[in-house]
């Protein structure tokens, strides 16, 4: 999951290529610049181009179908993109020196902890997180039970793997952590996790059954209800499964870790 740097960030490499082509461009470009002009239902182009002898600019008409107009008009439009980028690229890195995503965390961290106790705050720390009580999911007798290597009970061989990965590598989770969706119902994703810097959540889903004709049906109609309420796959919602005897191995676990989960836990800068 992005953060509002993350964004600025990427913005701003995207600026910085365009800058470069536009740079390579200008070593070939053209002196003088294009006019453009309508008249009597036609359109007309002149260059304006500096005279080396009066060292004034005079007015060259050309035809329509001259090669020139198009490395001319390009020309114009480079550089009017060019003044633009230079604007912005100095407004993303004075906004990047002066923004602090963890700004309202550290207005609550510096209260005196009786103050902390009185007070519901609008961020949460990693810790306040964590802390947050929750009753857990109901689950027939006869289901299975794997214990995880932090004393937790899941349903299943593959999630106990994943939750053990997720402690070795360090990453805060919440197992069958509830989550109310638009329509009042609850349910249970297999992992919850929390970006501090975001204030969002983020939800793993495992479907270890999907050669079952059944519980595919049901999966996919959860991962539905998922994104109709704004809880989309490869944004804030990761989904593995196992099909045809294929389980879910640990070079893919590691790969969706460091792709949207370690970011989360790295102090922001």
């Amino acid at each position: 999951m992005e953060s509002l740097k993350d964004c600025l960030r990427q913005l701003e490499q995207r600026y910085q290529k365009i800058e470069n082509v536009i740079r390579d461009r200008q070593s070939n470009v053209l002196p003088g610049r294009l006019e453009v002009h309508e008249s009597h239902g036609k359109t007309h182009f002149q260059l304006i181009v500096p005279d080396p002898e009066t060292k004034q600019d005079r007015r060259v008409y050309i035809k329509s179908t001259s090669d020139l107009i198009p490395r001319y008009a390009q020309k114009s439009y480079d550089l009017a993109v060019e003044r633009l980028i230079k604007k912005r690229l100095e407004q993303i890195r004075r906004f990047e020196k002066m923004y602090r995503e963890d700004e309202l965390l550290d207005i609550y961290e510096r209260l005196h902890p009786a103050r902390r106790q009185h007070i519901q705050p609008f961020a949460y720390t990693m810790e306040q997180w964590l802390a947050i009580p929750y009753p857990s999911k109901k689950r027939p007798p006869e289901s299975n039970v794997y214990i995880t290597n932090q004393g937790e009970k899941t349903r299943s061989k593959t999630e106990k793997i994943l939750a053990d990965t997720f402690s070795l590598l360090h990453i805060p989770y919440k197992y069958e952590f509830p989550l109310s969706l638009h329509d009042g119902r609850t349910v249970y994703p297999d992992f919850t996790f929390f970006n501090p810097y975001t204030q969002k959540q983020i939800y793993w889903e495992h479907d270890g059954l999907m050669d079952d004709p059944n519980y595919r049906s049901k999966a996919i109609a959860k991962i539905r209800s998922y994104e109709l309420n704004g809880i989309f796959r490869g944004q804030n919602l990761i989904v593995t499964y196992e099909l045809n005897g294929k389980g879910l191995d640990q070079q893919w676990i590691e790969a969706l870790i460091e792709a949207f989960l370690t970011p989360c836990m790295k102090e922001k800068t």
